[in-house]
């Protein structure tokens, strides 16, 4: 809101990104898959605060860069635009899909809900 303020009092054009989770080469180590991999590869459980119902749009990184580019676009002025991905994808899911690869031999554990962990927008 105060950069559409200041774009109302001062004319300053303006192009606000949001970015869901990137994912892909070099990518971040401390989101939920690398972890999750880390963890499967030494045999460890996978840890799940709450039902993991909590999801995230990921976002592959080459599809993250495109985005940006097109950004710059005339279109983008005085935009807030969305990249991420499309589909909506729950902690639980990421944990099932790689216990499947690990022929259901994963261990998964659910612990306590954090208090006011981001769960998604609906």
């Amino acid at each position: 809101m105060m950069i559409r303020d200041y774009n109302g009092l001062y004319g300053v054009d303006y192009t606000i990104m949001r970015y869901g989770i990137p994912f892909g080469p070099r990518g971040k180590p401390t989101t939920v898959t690398p972890i999750f991999l880390r963890k499967a590869l030494r045999g460890e459980p996978l840890t799940i605060k709450g039902k993991g119902d909590q999801f995230r749009q990921f976002i592959y990184i080459d599809d993250l860069v495109r985005g940006n580019v097109l950004c710059m676009h005339e279109n983008a002025k005085n935009q807030v635009i969305n990249l991420n991905g499309k589909e909506k994808i729950s902690i639980q899911m990421i944990a099932d899909c790689l216990n499947e690869l690990f022929d259901n031999k994963l261990q998964i554990q659910h612990i306590e809900e954090r208090p006011g962990d981001y769960k998604g927008k609906l």
